[in-house]
């Protein structure tokens, strides 16, 4: 393992980790929300004003295609004082 003594990389490493749970919650909120088409959320398909806020639902075309198979890098971040990986 590389060593790297950066009060600037540290910082943004810890910022990283914090944003990565907001993000965790975020996607929780979505899923119940919005869902996908196999378990629809509370707002899937629907046109809603809810408070403050207009949910606009459209129906969208994709093309389909197929991905060749190809290697890549995975890279996760954990803390070394114990904590959990994400």
């Amino acid at each position: 393992f590389d060593m790297i003594d950066s009060e600037e990389m540290l910082s943004k490493v810890k910022r990283y980790k914090d944003l990565e749970a907001e993000l965790k919650e975020f996607n929780a909120l979505k899923r119940e929300l919005i869902g996908k088409s196999e378990k629809p959320g509370l707002l899937y398909k629907r046109n809603a004003v809810v408070g403050d806020y207009i949910v606009e639902s459209k129906e969208r075309e994709r093309k389909g295609y197929q991905v060749e198979d190809s290697t890549f890098w995975v890279t996760t971040i954990k803390e070394l004082s114990g904590g959990k990986e994400e």
